[in-house]
């Protein structure tokens, strides 16, 4: 966790801002995280980061047209030092991934990896720790996440209808339980084009409490359902082909091509939970390059991705448990062969710790 100190200053950065910019990562802790601040500030533009976002000129022209008072940075591991030195204002980066390093005069810093690298601590729990607001948006944020926070009982108790028991296991929380629609919705919003996820970000800034949500009580919630019934029938369909794979020398691979929307996140998600003892891999073929995410219970799929590029051409990071990945389709079958050969040096002796 922060310091003391740092959750202290990074509540006044938060209080204290007026014309902030949003960079937050497009998936259920950034969202989270974003809300989170938004609501306190109640202003400011909000930006969700997909994986293959250009941080180019054309975005600093973004930047400098808004002229925000301060920059807040949400759930996203890595950006270019050298983009970021272009930018002229005050920026605020909130992180939980592997920590940087950068030295530059305009940036704040708040990564709880910084004192214990072995700490698994969400963004979205981060930014509740500083503002004590919206429960259930951080614990949203957190089961997204795939984080227990110590709050869930607190959640429960004010949300009995939409988690019954705080005390049952996270995959039965997913899938098994309304906050786990809750999650799912907020992972849909933010798929399809710009222009509808964006209109779906705005909305949700407006809803007040996760039963509107879940009980459709406003026109607000009722539009942001309708959306989410339209995303999932999609994903339905995907995972039922997807289900249909077989485990191979203790993994399961669905290649799929290119369609409407990306659900290689979603997909695998639910497949480790069908086969908790394979790693799970699930990728989306796209312009001769295969986008995938990939989940394993037993092995340190982090570590995994590190000594296989660093033979074979690709990239990918991500956590222990859950990482993601791309390769040229042409490597793809040598990237199979490098996970299978290299799985007894990233092994999880004690997988229940």
């Amino acid at each position: 966790m922060l310091t003391e100190k740092d959750i202290e200053d990074l509540r006044k950065e938060i209080e204290e801002a007026t014309r902030p910019m949003y960079l937050f990562d497009a998936d259920g802790d950034g969202l989270s995280a974003f809300l989170q601040i938004y609501n306190v500030v109640k202003d400011g533009k909000g930006i969700s980061i997909k994986k293959n976002f250009d941080f180019d000129e054309k975005f600093l022209e973004t930047i400098n047209e808004f002229q925000p008072d301060k920059i807040f940075i949400l759930d996203i591991p890595r950006i270019d030092e050298d983009f970021l030195r272009k930018i002229k204002f005050k920026i605020v980066w909130v992180d939980h991934h592997e920590p940087i390093d950068f030295k530059l005069s305009n940036l704040k810093y708040f990564n709880p990896t910084k004192n214990d690298k072995s700490l698994y601590y969400p963004t979205s729990a981060i930014c509740y720790d500083s503002l004590k607001k919206d429960l259930w948006l951080a614990v949203v944020g957190c089961i997204y996440d795939g984080y227990i926070p110590k709050y869930l009982s607190e959640f429960s108790e004010k949300y009995p209808e939409i988690l019954y028991d705080s005390k049952i296991s996270m995959l039965e929380i997913k899938y098994d339980s309304k906050l786990g629609d809750l999650v799912q919705i907020f992972e849909f919003l933010l798929k399809g084009k710009s222009a509808d996820y964006k209109k779906n970000i705005n909305i949700l800034t407006r809803i007040q409490s996760p039963d509107e949500i879940i009980e459709q009580k406003t026109p607000a919630a009722k539009f942001l359902h309708k959306y989410y019934k339209k995303i999932k029938k999609d994903y339905d369909q995907l995972l039922t082909r997807a289900s249909k794979a077989r485990s191979e020398d203790g993994i399961l691979a669905f290649i799929y091509p290119h369609d409407n929307y990306s659900f290689t996140s979603e997909i695998a998600n639910r497949l480790a939970y069908y086969h908790p003892d394979d790693i799970v891999i699930v990728g989306r073929e796209k312009a001769g390059q295969i986008f995938m995410s990939i989940r394993s219970y037993k092995y340190d799929l982090r570590e995994l991705l590190k000594i296989v590029f660093s033979k074979i051409e690709g990239y990918g990071g991500g956590h222990i448990a859950a990482v993601g990945a791309s390769v040229n389709k042409e490597l793809y079958k040598d990237f199979l062969e490098l996970i299978k050969s290299n799985l007894n040096l990233v092994e999880i002796k004690n997988k229940n710790s």
